[in-house]
């Protein structure tokens, strides 16, 4: 029998980039993206309008509509420009 072992080179695991250093999961085909859609869940509720629907009514208003004030947002612009100035 052969009992002389090799002794793991580093260096050359990561100077190579086909090694299984870099990406090893994905070069084996392991990769959890491939089955991500197996493990996806999707609700009912969001597969037809009525749920979709009743969902955007049962929201607050203050998440469905946004108000900007203009004059802080400009103010804040001209601000940050002056500064790089």
């Amino acid at each position: 029998m052969d009992t002389t072992s090799t002794k793991r080179d580093i260096t050359e695991e990561y100077g190579n980039f086909g090694s299984a250093v870099y990406a090893g999961v994905t070069r084996e085909g392991m990769s959890l993206d491939k089955l991500a859609n197996k493990y996806e869940v999707q609700p009912e509720v969001l597969t037809t309008y009525q749920g979709l629907s009743e969902l955007a009514y049962g929201l607050p208003d203050k998440i469905l509509n946004t108000v900007v004030n203009i004059k802080s947002e400009t103010k804040r612009i001209a601000k940050s420009y002056t500064r790089r100035d």
